[in-house]
Formats: structure tokens, C-alpha cells, sequence
């Protein structure tokens, strides 16, 4: 993205990576584990893994096939929506 930091570039990977291996946004699975203090430990810290907004999986026939990542807006709640829109242009949507 235009004018975004170079650190947002690592941070779009690990969000990619964090929704390819959970296969849901990761965003979703921090809320669905936030009231699990010994989950978030032990997601939360595992290297590579960022459980913020901007990760969607690639779904194919059923199973992960990849992942979409996007850091450098100005909120995760923006990553994440671009990261959406990206998934509806690739699959024709």
C-alpha cells in the first residue's frame, strides 16, 4: 500500500499465515479465545502468528487453499476489509 511502513509488509505475511493455519480471519479466532487467558498466552506468542485484523482465508472445495493479508491502512478493521474485497475480486465476486 502507498506510503504504508515497511514493518506492515512482515505484518500482512503473518496475517496471511495466521488465517491460512487457523483457516478463519484471525481476528475472529482472538474473540473467539480472548476470554481464555492460557489460549491467548500461548497464541499470542507464537512466532510468525499476528491474531489481528487483515487475514482471511482462501477457501477452496472446503479447505484452506491459501491466505490473503493486508496491513498498512490506518485500523485493522480497514486491513480487513480490503483484505475481503480482495477475496470477492479474485473469486469473481
Amino acid at each position: 500500500m502507498d506510503g504504508a511502513p515497511l514493518v506492515s509488509v512482515q505484518t500482512a505475511i503473518n496475517k496471511a499465515y495466521a488465517a491460512a493455519a487457523i483457516g478463519m480471519p484471525p481476528d475472529d479466532f482472538y474473540a473467539a479465545i480472548e476470554s481464555d487467558g492460557a489460549a491467548v498466552a500461548s497464541f499470542g506468542t507464537r512466532p510468525g502468528l499476528a491474531l489481528i485484523a487483515g487475514g482471511i482465508p482462501v477457501v477452496a472445495d472446503g479447505k484452506v487453499a491459501g491466505a490473503i493479508g493486508v496491513a498498512g491502512a490506518m485500523t485493522a478493521a480497514a486491513d480487513r476489509r480490503i483484505a475481503e474485497v480482495a477475496l470477492e475480486k479474485a473469486v469473481g465476486g
